[in-house]
């Protein structure tokens, strides 16, 4: 990529298959031979299943985590 390449994208939480709040919006600039790295966080999840999506602008999912928090 191009080291001028600048890209919106956005987070979405989920929460056992639920919508948590809004999306989060963030920019990725630049580029590496590698590829692009971005994060997201959440403090003091509640337990149970949870995942983030990674969204462009135009709504195209491009990543995705699914973790599971035990009790």
């Amino acid at each position: 990529m191009p080291a001028h390449y600048r890209q919106q994208v956005a987070y979405q939480w989920y929460h056992n298959g639920s919508k948590v709040g809004r999306p989060i919006a963030s920019t990725i600039e630049g580029g590496r031979s590698t590829g692009f790295r971005t994060a997201t966080y959440k403090t003091n999840p509640s337990p149970g299943v949870w995942r983030a999506d990674l969204y462009t602008d135009s709504s195209q999912l491009i990543g995705r985590v699914e973790f599971v928090i035990d009790p």
